[in-house]
């Protein structure tokens, strides 16, 4: 965010903009031990796919702010 990017997602954006980066991942922490502690039934597909889709999305990230520091550090186009 810092290099320019912007969240799409519009419930993570609020969660950012109200709690800052810190406060988004204490929030995700805590939605995770809600999670497994009273849905302990959940399938270990079910978690394997989420899983999944995060890290995608964590490369994805990582993705798009390796271009961001080249675009600031160059001053062209990704």
């Amino acid at each position: 965010m810092e290099q320019g990017g912007r969240e799409l997602n519009p419930i993570v954006a609020a969660v950012l903009e109200a709690l800052g980066p810190g406060g988004f991942i204490a929030a995700k922490l805590g939605v995770t031990l809600v999670l497994l502690r009273h849905h302990a039934e959940l399938s270990t597909g079910l978690l394997a796919s989420v899983n999944l889709i995060t890290c995608a999305a964590a490369a994805n990230n990582a993705v798009v702010a390796s271009k961001l520091r080249r675009l600031n550090n160059s001053g062209t186009e990704p």
